[in-house]
């Protein structure tokens, strides 16, 4: 009779031991965030929102990835090295077509949009430049190798009237591109971020600047047809700003990946859109994330994950 009662105890310890592992070692999704480079509003947004989710969601392990920024999100995703990833819209749409700078079409599915981030030309006021009109000649920065742009800011460029075969193209990230212009290496340099950009800030803090204006006849003309739009930069937007700025507009959007699961998309959704206020404090213009609803969805003509679109029906955003 004792013996019996001692297996039964083992039996008993044993299932106590094995449940307990595997409590202890229960599967972990790993999801990586394509963000940009770290003086951009895209990466100090990213790391909020692994942070957010970390600290509220079990069963996955997330990590904000600094990158070169839209196209090369786009590209990561597509080769499954990322699972969730931000991108102006222009590059979503190059992306899907498989349009220059993608040799394939991607797939890919919104989640929300994050804010509008403009198209932001700037050199140093010493210069005289005024308009990206004015930079046939000039030694210019577009961005990072993968940032989208690369391509939009020749595009831009060529429909002002420059020959960009004139220009002498470089490759910075936002704090690079900065610090070449504060060290006369470039005349001039497109950044791509929500208002305010780190990298302008700080370098509107060291000298005086120049917002370089583009015209927005030749973008409603030219570019009627693509994600940007005309859009006006207020004065006092950066330090010694004094009047308003027309620039091009984007907005951008975060995305993921079809593979993912829709039960994780929507756990990911509705735990950022409940701690927003946390990743407005990443970067002030956090306040304007949405999600999209389906008119919205239909005009600009692009897939919603159904784990995004799960949660806007449960808060009355799809009908």
């Amino acid at each position: 009779m004792l013996k019996g009662k001692y297996i039964i105890f083992i039996l008993f310890f044993a299932i106590f031991i094995l449940g307990g592992c595997a409590q202890e070692f229960q599967p972990v999704t790993n999801i990586s965030i394509g963000t940009a480079p770290v003086e951009g509003s895209f990466y100090p947004v990213g790391v909020a929102m692994a942070d957010v989710l970390n600290k509220n969601l079990t069963g996955v392990q997330i990590t904000a990835e600094e990158t070169g920024g839209s196209a090369e999100n786009l590209a990561l995703i597509d080769e499954g090295r990322i699972e969730l990833g931000f991108s102006a819209g222009e590059s979503v749409a190059k992306a899907i077509a498989g349009e220059e700078p993608f040799t394939k079409k991607t797939e890919i599915l919104l989640g929300w949009v994050l804010f509008p981030i403009p198209f932001q030309p700037v050199a140093l006021k010493e210069t005289g430049i005024k308009s990206i009109s004015d930079l046939e000649g000039k030694k210019v920065s577009i961005g990072a190798p993968g940032a989208t742009v690369n391509i939009t800011a020749k595009e831009l460029l060529k429909a002002h009237g420059v020959d960009i075969n004139k220009v002498s193209f470089m490759y910075l990230g936002w704090g690079e591109a900065a610090d070449a212009l504060a060290d006369r290496k470039i005349d001039a340099a497109f950044f791509q971020a929500a208002i305010p950009s780190p990298a302008i800030e700080g370098l509107a803090a060291r000298m005086p600047v120049q917002l370089l204006e583009t015209d927005t006849t030749i973008l409603e003309r030219d570019f009627a047809d693509q994600a940007l739009f005309p859009g006006i930069l207020p004065k006092n937007s950066y330090p010694g700003q004094e009047e308003d700025v027309a620039w091009p507009f984007d907005y951008a959007y975060a995305f993921f990946s079809p593979r993912l699961d829709e039960k994780i998309v929507y756990d990911i959704t509705k735990t950022i859109f409940e701690n927003k206020d946390i990743i407005e404090k990443a970067h002030p213009k956090g306040k304007e994330m949405h999600l999209i609803d389906k008119a919205s969805a239909d005009k600009i003509g692009l897939e919603i994950h159904p784990g995004a679109i799960r949660y806007a029906k449960e808060i009355g955003i799809w009908e």
